[in-house]
């Protein structure tokens, strides 16, 4: 009985430690490289020539030699295109001994052979395909459904995750990150721009006489005013940027890959958009009075966010008692 219950344990294991790798990863967006040890467990597991995983327009290959991105877009398209067709209606396709008609991956895997494949479908654009010489067996095509089930489990788990993630670190009112976010997640990037050494700037924004527009036309203009503003930086930062709402109007921008001169820049650019589009963020109401009063700083590598704030905090008002001073 135990020379029976044996392999099937070992099975169990090796599954068990394959599935706890892909519940532990954890950047979420289901970035390539987040696979890749799933990839190399699926190699070891079902001694596989070469492993394959596709999301959207990002493709990797692994073996036990080497691993790469699959950059051809042409190349990647073909990909797609056929596992589209073949897993239209199954969420999982085993064929031994390949035809001919699967060729459309030979040059993954070096000179032609019969090659027997898996296919998945973990989502709509996400796909794993893994390839060996011989045939599989029942056991392992069981084995694969489980692993299939369950990675499609861990990735619907992490899209609720993130789901209740996103409500709450976005602010209702604009659509930016909130306080929250910059407490939890602006440590991790400090630290990731520490290690790659690449430059961070902030910048720190505070709405002038933004109290009056609620005391002359209402806190309803106000609030439209705060969402009309977030779409203006939303529409002129980079992909990279990280905009925030710090709480009622005061704003953070956290710039990765950005020097002090071009955080300069952008704060110009914001605050022409701002005095030249008055009317359409006030939705026809009178707020000539508005303006706006930045903080600017380069991050360096001993800076937290608290002291980052406290910093831009202080360049910001520095700069709004000057205007003062001026006027």
């Amino acid at each position: 009985m135990k020379n029976i219950r044996g392999p099937l344990k070992e099975n169990q294991n090796r599954i068990s430690f394959l599935l706890n790798i892909v519940d532990s990863l954890y950047e979420k967006k289901y970035k390539i490289d987040n696979f890749r040890s799933v990839l190399q467990n699926l190699i070891g597991l079902l001694d596989l020539k070469f492993a394959v995983f596709i999301k959207g327009d990002l493709g990797y290959y692994i073996d036990n030699e080497k691993f790469f991105y699959i950059s051809k877009k042409i190349k990647l398209e073909k990909y797609k295109a056929f596992l589209k067709k073949l897993l239209k209606h199954e969420g999982m396709v085993v064929i031994n001994n390949c035809s001919k008609e699967y060729r459309v991956f030979e040059n993954l895997g070096g000179d032609y052979i019969n090659y027997s494949f898996f296919f998945l479908k973990l989502t709509k654009d996400m796909y794993i395909l893994g390839s060996r010489e011989v045939p599989f067996s029942q056991r392992e095509i069981t084995l694969l459904s489980k692993v299939k089930t369950f990675i499609k489990k861990s990735i619907e788990q992490d899209i609720k995750e993130d789901n209740l993630l996103e409500k709450a670190y976005t602010d209702t009112l604009t659509g930016l990150y909130n306080r929250r976010f910059f407490e939890k997640v602006i440590p991790m990037e400090l630290e990731k721009a520490k290690r790659y050494k690449y430059p961070v700037s902030v910048i720190f924004m505070d709405i002038d006489n933004f109290k009056l527009l609620n005391d002359l036309e209402g806190h309803l203009a106000g609030d439209i005013f705060l969402k009309m503003f977030g779409n203006l930086i939303k529409d002129v930062i980079r992909k990279s940027d990280i905009p925030i709402r710090i709480g009622g109007d005061e704003f953070l921008l956290f710039l990765p890959f950005t020097r002090k001169k071009d955080a300069e820049n952008l704060a110009y650019k914001i605050r022409k958009i701002l005095m030249d589009n008055k009317d359409l963020l006030c939705e026809g109401r009178r707020c000539d009075y508005i303006d706006i009063s930045f903080g600017i700083l380069e991050v360096d590598k001993d800076n937290t966010p608290e002291t980052i704030l406290s910093k831009a905090d202080f360049l910001m008002y520095q700069a709004k008692k000057f205007k003062k001073e001026k006027s």
